[in-house]
């Protein structure tokens, strides 16, 4: 009933132009290089007033729940609703990009789940923005809802943008060699790569669309 009721919600204030129709689902999105990070981080800083950017972290670890600590961080993913990057974590010529960005006041910060995030960052030796201009999709999704299974980013995901089961792709063996991802290891290969920054992309997108339509709907 739950799920039903919350759709014909949705429903109504779409049809009252109080929320916008789900767009079709269509994301493009890139794995580059430092040297390509700092290009894009140059046009982001660059521009005028406040900057949303939404942000998100690929880790894997041998315990069977995350600890920031233990976790070795292999990627992060950013976007500003359009350009959605991934980036490695493990090599170099990153890390002063990625500062400037967090130093930046003009840029506002959305995570989902944004303490792990930032424990990510802390642990890694990065000073983390002032909480004022870091915000979380999942606590405005439990301003929504207290159904624990409906405030993760894909039901969240799947609600409001369309979105498909996208995390299916990570469960399936790269065509090439037969590799499957996995949380308590690094990539075997670069199909994997691939797999796990486009998985990562789509999170990082989806964030950022919902940080326009969660807070609208929690504030009514």
């Amino acid at each position: 009933f739950d799920d039903i009721y919350e759709t014909v919600q949705r429903a109504v204030l779409v049809a009252r132009e109080e929320l916008t129709p789900p767009h079709t689902y269509d994301v493009a999105w890139e794995l580059i290089t430092p040297e390509q990070f700092k290009e894009v981080a140059s046009q982001w800083l660059s521009g005028p007033g406040r900057l949303d950017l939404a942000f998100d972290t690929e880790s894997f670890g041998p315990h069977e729940q995350p600890r920031q600590k233990d976790d070795t961080w292999v990627m992060f993913e950013m976007s500003d609703g359009t350009t959605n990057i991934a980036v490695s974590a493990l090599g170099t010529g990153w890390q002063s990009t990625l500062k400037e960005l967090l130093r930046d006041e003009n840029i506002h910060w959305w995570m989902h789940n944004m303490a792990y995030d930032l424990q990510v960052l802390m642990s890694n030796g990065f000073t983390i923005p002032p909480l004022s201009r870091c915000h979380d999709t999942m606590a405005y999704a439990l301003g929504l809802t207290e159904r624990m299974e409906r405030t993760g980013l894909k039901a969240q995901a799947r609600a409001h943008l369309n979105a498909p089961y996208y995390e299916q792709e990570l469960k399936e063996p790269c065509a090439l060699h037969g590799n499957r991802h996995s949380w308590k290891k690094a990539p075997p290969c670069d199909c994997i790569w691939q797999g796990l920054a486009k998985y990562g992309c789509f999170d990082a997108y989806n964030t950022w669309h919902l940080s326009r339509i969660l807070p609208r709907l929690v504030e009514r």
